[in-house]
């Protein structure tokens, strides 16, 4: 029988639960508080199929702010925020691992942290029982990314009320669909605090009404400026369909924890296998390039010294008897200068051009005020090709004759051809000629 698959582990205050089962049929199941921790993990690593389950914190774990960035440009650092974050915290930034929300235009920011020591120690325990966690998040923020997901949550909405533990509401206020603070309260204090806000707007405010009991939702629309959209289904019920999305897709939840001192001393199970790949890729393509530089450095200097060996050969079969000089080439040359004399009346000694400088004089020529693409260009000792794509059969004939201006060589536009009703299939062929420009004549 197939194992259900572990989408989360949501602990608590001496008991944990699971979210296990299929997209269509989860189910949350309370661990017994009487079994001892790490028997527990070691049951969950045999029964359930494990791929990097999320770890969700109780609310009442987690601490929260919303706090001005300091007047610096740029992306904050996560150590910058961490301090601005202790001043309104019981407890020093060392001891701590948070997360950031960030509105970069609003320079301003929402952190959740949590003490990272027992948390550390839970996370360090199901590794050992090789139940590798891929999140780390507040259990509220599952029930908040069901609701993204349902689309449940509007733009208009400026508060979002989620039945928490016992007697508490967690109050997630937002603006454009986005958190700008968090806070747990009771639920006797809900009306105050919402009518505090109200207060300060002083008009409507949309409020959406998450699993709230009976009467609360009752005093709530009763309030003359609350506007109250009420979703009757449970928030565990939201927290095991935001925790089977989460991890099924691979996203991070909101307010993701997982870093600092809770990351694992090596990369998670979730990418280990794709960057050994992709460092493997990485060390065989260096070695392929070392090892096609080291060959092809080989075959230029075969190359050379044969082409130096043929000029010695010929060197000592025109003048017999002498030994070859180092500038073998320039000697030549200066032979070639004397024989034919020094009045032009002979021919100048062929002036030697590289392919670069070949390409450089045609990409010069080439018409820059129409639109057009080249596929290949080839080119060879006697002869240059080209092949293409322009709008039109007149564009691909300018292009030809533009080319005609490169010294050197005669251009011929050799056929178009009709690829689809935008565009045109044009091949060029360059002829190598003694044809200089005239602002060319003369020049070596």
């Amino acid at each position: 029988m197939a194992k259900e698959k572990l989408h989360a582990i949501l602990l608590g205050d001496g008991c944990c639960s699971l979210v296990a089962g299929d997209k269509d049929r989860l189910r949350t199941i309370a661990l017994s508080a009487e079994v001892d921790s790490a028997k527990q993990y070691a049951d969950i690593a045999t029964q359930y199929a494990i791929h990097n389950p999320l770890l969700a914190l109780p609310s009442a774990w987690c601490y929260t702010a919303t706090f001005n960035l300091d007047d610096l440009s740029g992306k904050p650092r996560y150590e910058t925020m961490l301090y601005q974050l202790e001043e309104y915290l019981p407890m020093d930034a060392e001891t701590l691992t948070a997360s950031f929300a960030v509105d970069q235009h609003k320079r301003t920011a929402v952190g959740c942290a949590v003490e990272s020591k027992p948390i550390k120690q839970v996370v360090d325990d199901l590794e050992l029982q090789s139940v590798m966690i891929g999140g780390i998040c507040p259990e509220m923020m599952l029930a908040y990314q069901a609701l993204k997901d349902q689309n449940q949550i509007k733009q208009d909405h400026q508060f979002v009320l989620l039945e928490d533990e016992g007697d508490t509401i967690s109050i997630l206020q937002m603006h454009d669909g986005k958190i700008i603070r968090w806070y747990l309260c009771d639920s006797k204090s809900v009306i105050d605090q919402l009518c505090e806000q109200i207060h300060v707007d002083n008009k409507i405010t949309a409020v959406l009404a998450v699993g709230l009991p009976d009467d609360l939702s009752l005093e709530l629309s009763k309030q003359d400026k609350l506007q109250i959209d009420r979703i009757d289904v449970g928030v565990q019920q939201l927290i095991a369909k935001g925790a089977a999305s989460l991890q099924q897709s691979e996203r991070l939840p909101s307010f993701d924890l997982r870093r600092g001192d809770l990351t694992n001393q090596v990369f998670s199970s979730r990418y280990r296998l794709s960057l050994g790949l992709a460092v493997a890729c990485v060390l065989l393509l260096l070695l392929s390039v070392v090892a096609m530089l080291n060959i092809r450095a080989y075959e230029y200097g075969l190359q050379t010294a044969e082409t130096r060996a043929s000029i010695e050969e010929q060197y000592q079969q025109a003048f017999p008897g002498k030994s070859v000089p180092l500038g073998v080439i320039g000697r030549l040359e200066s032979e070639v200068k004397r024989i034919k004399g020094m009045s032009q009346a002979g021919q100048a000694t062929p002036e030697q051009q590289s392919a670069m400088q070949t390409l450089t004089r045609i990409l010069n020529q080439l018409p820059k005020e129409m639109r057009y693409q080249l596929t290949e260009l080839q080119i060879e000792s006697k002869q240059i090709r080209l092949y293409g794509a322009a709008r039109s059969h007149v564009d691909a004939n300018k292009i030809a004759k533009a080319l005609d201006r490169v010294a050197g060589y005669t251009f011929e536009l050799l056929r178009t051809e009709n690829q689809d009703s935008r565009s045109v299939a044009f091949s060029i062929a360059g002829v190598k000629t003694d044809k200089r420009l005239p602002n060319e004549r003369g020049q070596k």
